[in-house]
């Protein structure tokens, strides 16, 4: 969205940006900033930061202190070239300024900078501060594409629910929080390099690993869960060797500690047609290792 009150300059640089593949929402009058973002769905503003009758910082604050517009990425488009000025933008929840004139080049390149930084930015989870899905399936693309020799560990805690509803959501979170970590020493471990770990939701995780370590990488998380898990139950939970519960229709249950199941697909012998059919390969597997009592891995080994 390109919000600028010079019905020229407003023409030439949507004219500019569409003969480079945006599609753009103009907008000559700052008052209408906000809604006109939430209704066109904009991945990023285009604000010129002298306007009337809104200045551009005026426009800047609302669009920051609505929930609906607070993370969409703003770049200011501004003549001023007073350093002070540039600071306050930026301070004011800016992303990134451009001086007029501007380079279609330059502002082409920012633009793309800020939404791909925006994406990254929310795909990571704060819980964790691990990349999501996003990220992950973009580096499982790329893998494949280069024809690299890699695995996908899906991670998922067994029993998890039981315990998050037994004990409330801090502890789970801290759990969830406690796996991330584990997974963060178990690459370090092994020493890998070039590994991506994941949080792709709840208590679900991904780490790309080289097809080699794999198990490896596997076996040292299992351990490694064994070692910490305890520390995360109250006493009397760990004398009995399970936690009780009860559902919905009162039916009270017993639960076991916590184990972690994780499955295992890999390119060593077979080749995937995309992100999303070597994460469903590695789902199943996973399905297949929770069949097993206590925390175990398992290996998709189907050839094509």
């Amino acid at each position: 969205m390109v919000v600028d009150d010079d019905p020229i300059v407003l023409t030439v640089t949507t004219s500019l940006l569409r003969a480079r593949g945006f599609v753009c929402e103009a907008i000559h009058d700052g008052r209408e900033a906000v809604d006109r973002a939430v209704d066109f769905g904009a991945d990023i503003v285009l604000l010129d930061v002298h306007m009337e009758p809104v200045s551009g910082a005026a426009v800047l604050d609302r669009l920051r202190r609505d929930y609906r517009t607070a993370l969409v990425p703003v770049i200011c488009v501004t003549s001023d070239r007073d350093p002070a000025t540039l600071v306050d933008l930026l301070g004011a929840g800016a992303d990134d300024y451009v001086g007029k004139p501007f380079k279609a080049d330059e502002l082409e390149a920012r633009i793309l900078v800020a939404v791909r930084r925006r994406a990254v930015l929310g795909s990571v989870n704060p819980l964790t501060g691990l990349p999501g899905n996003v990220v992950l399936t973009a580096a499982i693309d790329r893998r494949l594409r280069d024809g690299a020799r890699f695995a996908l560990l899906h991670v998922d805690i067994d029993e998890f629910k039981a315990f998050n509803d037994h004990y409330g959501f801090v502890r789970g979170d801290q759990m969830i929080a406690s796996l991330g970590r584990l997974l963060r020493g178990a690459v370090a471990e092994i020493g890998l390099t070039g590994c991506l770990i994941a949080h792709i939701g709840g208590d679900d995780f991904a780490v790309l690993t080289c097809a080699d370590q794999a198990e490896a990488t596997a076996g040292v998380v299992l351990a490694s869960f064994a070692a910490e898990v305890r520390a995360h139950y109250d006493a009397c939970d760990l004398e009995r060797g399970h936690i009780m519960t009860t559902d919905r229709t009162g039916t009270v249950r017993a639960h076991p500690l916590l184990s972690v199941s994780i499955g295992i697909a890999t390119t060593r012998q077979r080749t995937f047609a995309s992100a999303a059919a070597m994460a469903d390969a590695a789902a199943e597997t996973k399905r297949a290792a929770k069949r097993t009592t206590g925390s175990a891995f398992a290996v998709d080994r189907r050839r094509e």
